[in-house]
């Protein structure tokens, strides 16, 4: 997220887009003051007072005082998590078909709950006004984007607006916990399961596949967020390689960069949807001692990034859950990548022969209901998934599985395909194991879920480097 920061005139534009209200109170005489702002900003969820020694304080209890600009932004950034996480159950609340989207008929319904009726038509026009994709319904980033920023001096449902707003001021500032309404077994909560394969020794290849939520998705991603400012943005991806000294980061930085340009021109190259989304696509990479981080970002207001980034849209849409949820699994094998291929033909448990799976969670048991389970292991799974407990097994059956060397293979086609395709990128991959140690990190952003994917083997090139 960003902010700016925008001195208060008396004859300020009652057009400008406002998120947050913060005040200065350095002696009860603001008192007075403080309260006039407040009344004539009521709209605005986000009030915060910045009084040392806390000397002017509101009996509103929606109104936050604190100390100093440390704590403001703290407090700031807490509030605005709060905010979106009501916006999304004031969603799934009028989204009475869970389709992640509300249409005409939904709202009409929402309004005949208030008592209030409106002509479809009239309802229509209200939605062409929130709806920036044209399809002629609200998806949330539309919904939340006319909330935070539309709603100010635009158009307005008020009778909708002002019963949510009231309920928005009483949760954001205090809410610690605040789940939305969904079928989780709240009780079901955290778990783990250790499966161990063989006899564990010295394993030449390590994989870890974290998904969180919320604050589970700022634990993640926050180091490589701060390194490459991502803060604002919704949609991205990011990698980060680690290098044996800090000229050869700097070196491969150059690489990288020249990397990242040609892929992006080979794929807009040529298309109506290259000349549409060039600008809907950013980059950037930098050096942080011996590492390379770099990223792609994305509008995913644009219908066209949207519509090649639908994969990640189920994904969020799967992922429903309460807040904080996480999903942590690791996995060792004894075989590097090329043992692995040779070994593609075997199932997923035979085919690591020695190592471990290890699963940490929190939540999740709502997936349970996705899995329709037709090996023993994956029964295991979904058991697992419903259950608050730690279990742990031996040599669990895996038979109808593939290999894992297939589920790495699946993971790794998109960089495999650009790497067949473009020799700066193929050169890149090349370089683990001499210059740059043989581990890499994946980071993605979309919305509520953050995911990392971490994988690290003396062989690793031969995962993305094809003949």
């Amino acid at each position: 997220m960003t902010f700016t920061l925008i001195p208060f005139q008396t004859n300020h534009n009652k057009n400008l887009v406002i998120d947050c209200i913060a005040m200065i109170g350095e002696s009860p005489v603001d008192k007075v003051s403080i309260i006039e702002l407040c009344k004539l900003f009521s709209e605005i969820c986000i009030k915060i007072i910045i009084s040392p020694g806390k000397v002017v304080t509101l009996d509103d209890k929606t109104v936050k005082t604190v100390e100093n600009a440390d704590t403001f932004y703290t407090e700031l950034i807490s509030q605005n998590f709060n905010l979106e996480k009501i916006l999304k159950d004031i969603f799934s609340d009028l989204d009475k078909d869970c389709d992640e989207a509300i249409d005409s008929s939904e709202m009409s319904q929402a309004l005949g709950k208030l008592n209030y009726k409106m002509p479809m038509k009239e309802i229509e026009e209200y939605i062409a006004g929130i709806d920036l994709n044209h399809d002629g319904r609200i998806n949330f980033y539309e919904f939340n984007y006319w909330w935070r920023r539309g709603r100010q001096g635009g158009k307005s449902l008020k009778i909708i607006t002002d019963k949510w707003k009231n309920v928005i001021h009483e949760y954001v500032p205090n809410m610690i916990k605040y789940y939305r309404k969904s079928k989780i077994a709240k009780n079901k909560n955290k778990k783990s399961i250790n499966i161990q394969i063989g006899q564990p020794e010295d394993c030449k290849l390590g994989l870890n596949i974290f998904l969180g939520s919320s604050a589970k998705r700022e634990e993640v991603l926050r180091q490589i967020q701060n390194i490459l400012n991502l803060h604002i943005y919704e949609c991205w991806f990011a990698f980060q390689m680690k290098h044996k000294t800090e000229a050869a980061a700097k070196k491969s930085v150059f690489m990288v960069e020249e990397m990242i340009s040609s892929v992006k021109a080979s794929f807009l190259a040529g298309t109506v949807m290259g000349r549409d989304i060039v600008h809907s696509i950013n980059h950037k990479v930098v050096s942080n001692g011996t590492d390379i981080f770099a990223s792609v970002v994305f509008d995913i207001c644009n219908e066209y990034v949207e519509e090649s980034l639908d994969f990640l849209k189920k994904i969020d849409f799967v992922f429903k859950s309460p807040l904080d949820d996480f999903v942590d699994i690791k996995i060792t094998c004894k075989h590097g990548i090329e043992e692995l291929k040779s070994r593609k033909n075997l199932d997923l448990i035979k085919s690591i022969e020695s190592g471990n799976i290890l699963i940490n969670s929190e939540h999740w048991a709502v997936f349970a209901d996705l899995l329709q389970p037709t090996t023993t292991f994956e029964q295991l799974f979904k058991d697992f998934l419903m259950i608050e407990s730690d279990l742990s097994f031996t040599d669990p059956d895996s038979k109808g599985m593939k290999s894992l060397i297939y589920y790495l293979e699946m993971i790794a086609h998109p960089i495999r395909t650009i790497c067949r395709g473009n020799t700066l990128a193929k050169q890149a991959f090349q370089a683990f194991g001499n210059e740059i140690f043989p581990e890499l990190d994946f980071y993605v952003r979309y919305n509520n879920f953050g995911l990392r994917f971490s994988i690290s083997c003396e062989d690793l090139s031969q995962l993305f480097i094809t003949d």
